[in-house]
């Protein structure tokens, strides 16, 4: 609380020192310091906006969905709104991309377009899928699966009920899934539907291991193989035919090929034997006809040299003529044409001159006012750059500040030698940070007093969920504690949240507290008071988990507000949800609580605790988020590996995610360390 009050009273001493220095620019630092305000109420409402191309384009299509409407085109305006969707969906805003297929539906009624309501339906399902929101995305599929059957094409059918099933096989409600499996699996042996058939075999088979029938399980595992097999055997064969197929057709081709050539071979044999019997008369004939046409071609060449003599005379004659008449003609033109010239170059002469005259004093003027232009542009420039150059400084103080309140991320190895820390802000300053303590002994007066106290409170306010919030046990070197948070928003906003939240966990373990659930309240509170927010509409506030080591008990408990635990043992990843109510911001309920969850280290176990940074980044073939799904098949992948490494290879991944793309949304934060039961 003390640096970041600290830390705010120094920016604002900047601040008014810029307004005294810089009086003419009062109105552009006002300015400036609406836009920064504006902009961090956006970052607090995790508002991610089109960019202008593309709200450009969203205004241009709402326009056409509006004209399409009032002229009852309805095709082109559910064109339009599935176009609107679309991009939202591709920029992860999944509310406004839910809102516009929703839209697209009753439009799609109106015309019977069933098969387009279908594809609305599954979009939704899929983008509530995405989102590990289960129940909306189950609603969905089942819409989507009552219009296919209305359809009546047997393969939408199976497709659908594999849809809904996966959606239960999630929500571990395995036998219904299995129900609707076996549906589809009717259908598709029914239909021959090779692959549909390999898929429901293989799903079969992983929701029974599950339920526990094993013998289930392995029936359709056979099955599967067995079947898997089959069609791979058909499509060789289908191959090997093909390729015999066209080998007998080549062969047809070139024995057809040999048989047409020899046939015309022959053919020109006979006409050549046919003609040889006559050539000799035919050859005496043609002599005798050429000796004939050519006396008479040399009379008729004769007569016609003397009619070529005759008219090239008379045309000499005419040409002649002509001639001296178009000398004439010339020079009559020529005098007159010379004389208009003149008068017409004088004239334009003239003209040209007084136009330059005003150009040059027009130019003349219009130099002078770019040239007192670029002063005022210039020294407006310079002012710019020199602000610009004073707020750098001042985030780069701040990050200063900031790296001098957060341990290095190296101490953490003191504590947990197999450990790491791999940190990525987006800016400057962050809005994520790193916290972890070992907690010390307190004295007997302070304990007791701070467990009177609250004893006093838990009498007049009902418990809750959390188990062990009734005191504060007094703590010893046995336990540490370890933290992930991401504070509203990032950059300098972030910033001051991260310090606050910093300070506020340090003032909480050093009072006695070490449970987390119990941890996370108090932070709770301490937000909500820092930030008056009872009293403002300031919500601010931090997603973040938080594990506490207890060296005795060979245990680690946990508490998430929103953020998880990821913890490996034995091969297997296992998940443990966080509270789904952030740390400060608004409060419906009259207290808030979170729930405590402990994992017993009787064998190896690697722990990942992480802000939301790494799982919503965008990137991939599709420019999708990365998803948590895909970051704990990474960590099982690297679990293994040496802690510096898997650092490593995280920030690779990241990197080979975004690719081209150069656009980090926000700060990155994963913490991983592993323990045995013989470190406790």
């Amino acid at each position: 609380m003390l640096f970041s009050s600290i830390i705010i009273g120094f920016l604002l001493v900047l601040s008014l020192k810029e307004l005294v220095l810089n009086r003419q620019n009062n109105i552009k630092l006002l300015l400036t310091l609406a836009v920064v305000l504006l902009a961090q109420n956006v970052l607090a409402q995790n508002i991610k906006p089109l960019n202008q191309e593309q709200q450009q384009r969203v205004e241009k299509l709402q326009e056409i969905i509006e004209y399409s409407k009032n002229r009852g085109e309805w095709k082109d305006a559910i064109s339009s709104l599935n176009k609107i969707a679309f991009l939202y969906w591709d920029n992860g805003n999944t509310s406004k991309a839910v809102e516009y297929f929703e839209r697209a539906v009753p439009l799609n009624q109106k015309i019977g377009n069933k098969e387009n309501i279908k594809t609305i339906y599954s979009n939704i399902g899929l983008i509530y899928t995405d989102m590990e929101e289960l129940d909306p995305a189950l609603n969905y599929f089942r819409k989507s699966l009552k219009v296919r059957r209305e359809l009546g094409n047997s393969k939408e059918i199976a497709s659908g009920l594999i849809d809904v099933a996966y959606i239960m096989g999630l929500k571990g409600n395995y036998r219904q899934a299995n129900k609707r499996l076996d549906e589809a699996l009717k259908i598709a042996l029914e239909n021959e539907y090779g692959r549909m058939t390999v898929n429901i075999y293989n799903q079969l088979a992983k929701n029974y291991e599950k339920i526990g029938n094993i013998k289930k399980s392995n029936e359709y595992k056979k099955k599967y193989a067995s079947y898997q097999e089959h069609l791979e055997t058909q499509s060789m064969k289908q191959e090997y035919q093909e390729q015999q197929e066209q080998s007998e057709a080549k062969l047809r081709k070139a024995r057809l090929k040999r048989q047409k050539e020899q046939a015309q071979h022959q053919l020109a044999q006979l006409r050549y034997e046919r003609r040889q019997d006559s050539i000799q008369e035919v050859v005496q004939e043609k002599q005798d006809s050429l000796t004939r046409a050519r006396r008479l071609d040399s009379l008729k060449q004769l007569r016609i040299n003397q009619q070529e003599q005759k008219m090239e005379l008379q045309e000499a004659r005419l040409e002649r003529q002509e001639a001296q008449q178009r000398v004439q003609q010339m020079i009559i033109y020529s005098v007159a044409g010379g004389l208009l010239l003149g008068i017409v170059l004088l004239v334009v002469m003239y003209r040209s001159n007084r136009a330059r005259k005003k150009a040059n004093q027009a130019l003349a003027e219009k130099n002078r006012e770019i040239e007192k232009k670029s002063e005022q542009l210039q020294e407006a420039f310079n002012k710019i750059e020199d602000q610009n150059i004073k707020i750098t400084q001042s985030i780069t103080y701040a990050q200063e500040i900031q790296k001098a309140l957060f341990p290095p991320k190296e101490n953490l190895t003191h504590y947990i030698p197999e450990s790491f820390i791999f940190f990525q802000p987006v800016d400057l300053v962050s809005g994520d940070f790193y916290w972890f303590k070992e907690l010390s002994e307190h004295s007997e007066i302070r304990q007791q007093m701070h467990k009177y106290a609250h004893q006093e409170h838990a009498g007049a306010i009902d418990g809750g969920d959390d188990k062990n919030g009734d005191d504060y046990p007094p703590t010893d070197n046995s336990k540490f504690v370890v933290s992930a948070v991401d504070c509203t928003g990032h950059g300098v906003p972030g910033a001051f949240m991260s310090m606050i939240g910093y300070n506020l966990l340090d003032e909480i373990t050093q009072s006695g507290v070490s449970q987390p659930g119990r941890i996370l309240r108090e932070l709770h509170k301490g937000i909500r008071r820092t930030l008056k927010q009872h009293e403002t509409n300031n919500r601010d506030g931090m997603d973040l988990s938080l594990c506490v080591v207890d060296r005795q008990a060979n245990r680690v408990d946990f508490a998430g507000a929103k953020n998880p635990l990821v913890y490996i043992q034995d091969g297997e990843v296992h998940v443990i949800k966080g509270n789904r109510v952030p740390v400060g911001g608004m409060q419906s309920e009259k207290e808030r609580y979170f729930s405590e969850s402990s994992v017993q280290v009787d064998r190896p176990t690697w722990f990942y605790i992480f802000s939301d940074g790494y799982t919503d980044q965008f990137g991939g073939p599709k420019n999708r988020k990365y998803l948590l799904k895909n970051l704990k098949q990474l960590l099982l992948d690297i679990h293994q590996k040496p802690m510096e490494e898997q650092e490593q290879m995280l920030s690779q991944s990241l990197n080979n995610w975004m690719g081209d793309r150069e656009n980090q949304i926000d700060d990155v934060l994963v913490i991983g360390f592993k323990l045995e039961p013989s470190v406790f």
